[in-house]
């Protein structure tokens, strides 16, 4: 984990992996005061609805983190069947064999078969280099107005677009990330940002996991909203409020919550319903036709 300040007003989280995170929102609020929002949160493990939607209590999200989210699975599926067909499946850019009448290699046998258009072969690429890598970010922030189902709809974009390109041969990942604007109690400016990886790159999907990360409210009000008070600075009770689509990509990049990889960056959008989802799995999807 690599906790830092920017422009000393912007406090930044990243988090190698979900448990550094879940580790992090156990610890103790750095300020004593906060301890009554901790308090608040662990009120509500045993039946809250708006933080932790359909899971219902802490030990349910808890557990299905474990064991994953298979309700959720479904529907996942069919969207990511929907959108497999139109994306492409990328150039291949491993060296391959070519026979002509010119080459590395001669091949004699060609030769006394009289063949000399194909008598020498070489290895090539068909294309100078393979796409960049496809990370994609999902949004785990809402307004408190939100309702639980509206967090379902970016996780499902982000699991259906990753199955799909992954399937075509594009190497792909997903970080979880959250901005949070103007959190703090006192009058300074800044920002919270969090960021986790959910799936790295290579590593096995894992959609009912995905699923239970990525899919639920719990997330930004059950782990978020503990994770930020370990800064060392007095959180405002509400939290400040969600950031833009525009606001969040800019963050990341100025705030460098992520290497300076050559990876091409997708953020999911404020999508709510599976109209809006697939409208949007639609036209991503329609760049890598």
């Amino acid at each position: 984990m690599r906790a830092y300040t920017h422009n000393t007003d912007t406090h930044v989280h990243v988090f190698d992996t979900l448990s550094e995170m879940l580790d992090t929102a156990n610890m103790r609020p750095h300020a004593a005061q906060d301890a009554v929002i901790v308090d608040r949160i662990r009120d509500r493990a045993n039946g809250d609805s708006w933080t932790y939607g359909t899971l219902q209590n802490a030990d349910t999200f808890t557990r299905t983190m474990r064991e994953g989210w298979h309700d959720a699975t479904a529907r996942i599926d069919q969207i990511a069947a929907s959108i497999s067909a139109s994306v492409a499946t990328p150039l291949d850019v491993r060296r391959k064999m070519r026979r002509g009448p010119s080459g590395d290699e001669l091949d004699i046998h060609a030769v006394l078969a009289g063949n000399l258009d194909r008598a020498w072969s070489a290895r090539r690429r068909t294309v100078a280099r393979a796409p960049a890598p496809i990370r994609i970010l999902c949004n785990v922030v809402y307004n408190s107005g939100s309702d639980t189902d509206d967090f379902f709809w970016r996780g499902a974009c982000a699991l259906a677009l990753v199955r799909a390109l992954r399937k075509k041969g594009y190497r792909t990942a997903i970080s979880g990330v959250g901005l949070l604007v103007h959190p703090w109690a006192d009058s300074r400016r800044g920002d919270y940002l969090a960021r986790f990886d959910a799936l790295r790159y290579g590593e096995a999907i894992d959609s009912a996991r995905l699923a239970a990360i990525l899919c639920t409210s719990a997330t930004l009000r059950h782990t978020m909203f503990r994770t930020i008070l370990t800064c060392p600075r007095r959180v405002c009770s509400g939290f400040g409020h969600a950031s833009s689509d525009a606001q969040l990509s800019e963050a990341v990049v100025e705030y460098g919550a992520f290497p300076m990889l050559a990876e091409e960056r997708l953020v999911i959008p404020d999508v709510s319903n599976v109209r809006d989802a697939n409208a949007w799995l639609a036209k991503v999807s329609a760049q890598f036709a």
